[in-house]
């Protein structure tokens, strides 16, 4: 966000008896509305007044910075009325109204990328504007890749508790539409997508395969980019050489334990997936290790 950020608070304030009277200006004795974003004191609000009221607001530019994990900011309001128990005569009645606005200007950021922090960013559940998700397979699909889609979805459903959707589609039906607005999933052998060989992948595609020193053909591959057509969305590889390796990444992908490997923070290799609630650690000297754990689903 920038520093333009501001809130256009509207409330309407009844406040009770006066302290000892009423005066010529109406003003009452009514408490304090304290307004924290993020946790710091932006405004203090003094209720002396009847009636409606507007209060702008601004910002500053040291209370952008989110407190919470997932990158969550946080609006909180205090009405602090402890003058009505000093006082039984006086009683104070604050409503915010619903046409109260925030406007958080902001700029456009590539998010993260993390598989560590999976389901983030694909799941955003607070997200004001959530991004829609689209899974694409291959234009024809092998039973293993088909299999390893379906255990994404189940999983991502499973760990976001249904509140994330994905949509299916192959890949001659991905429209320009659906690439410049989703994020994307792309579930299968790298020889088998167009696109995926002509994009920087962290392990790129050559021949056709993910081409990496010590990769072996059964070793499930997860990786993550920032779209090459929207920078704001994400676009994960949930592939292998085989199907027994995409098998195994799209069961790491549902399982929402993603381990990332060799120092890569948007790079996992999976070399043996455990039974359901069992893990498994696979070292092989000289290669990278993972740890994934699958959840019954």
């Amino acid at each position: 966000m920038n520093t333009n950020a501001k809130i256009s608070l509207r409330s309407n304030f009844a406040g009770g008896a006066a302290s000892g009277s009423v005066t010529n200006q109406g003003t009452v004795v009514g408490g304090l509305l304290t307004i924290l974003f993020n946790n710091r004191i932006v405004d203090t609000v003094v209720l002396d007044q009847n009636g409606p009221f507007i209060r702008e607001i601004s910002i500053p530019a040291g209370a952008l910075a989110p407190i919470s994990s997932d990158g969550r900011n946080l609006l909180s309001m205090v009405f602090d009325a402890s003058v009505n128990c000093d006082n039984p005569d006086i009683q104070s009645t604050l409503i915010v109204s619903s046409g109260s606005e925030i406007d958080l200007q902001h700029d456009t950021i590539s998010p993260s990328l993390d598989l560590s922090a999976f389901p983030y960013p694909i799941y955003l559940p607070q997200a004001l504007l959530p991004t829609a998700t689209t899974i694409v397979l291959p234009d024809a699909p092998t039973i293993g890749e088909i299999q390893s889609a379906m255990a994404g979805i189940a999983g991502l459903g499973s760990i976001t508790n249904g509140d994330l959707t994905a949509n299916l589609v192959t890949e001659s039906k991905l429209t320009a539409e659906v690439r410049s607005t989703n994020n994307l999933i792309f579930v299968g052998n790298p020889s088998k997508f167009t696109v995926l060989q002509a994009l920087l992948l962290p392990i790129p595609v050559a021949n056709g395969k993910f081409s990496l020193s010590g990769l072996q053909d059964n070793d499930g591959v997860v990786q993550a980019a920032i779209s090459p057509w929207n920078q704001a969305n994400v676009l994960l590889s949930i592939g292998g050489n085989n199907d027994e390796a995409v098998i195994k990444a799209g069961q790491a992908l549902g399982s929402g334990g993603i381990v990332t490997s060799g120092g890569r923070p948007d790079v996992s290799v999976i070399s043996s997936i455990a039974p359901a609630n069992e893990e498994v650690v696979s070292r092989r000297p000289g290669r990278w290790q993972t740890l994934v754990t699958i959840i019954s689903l």
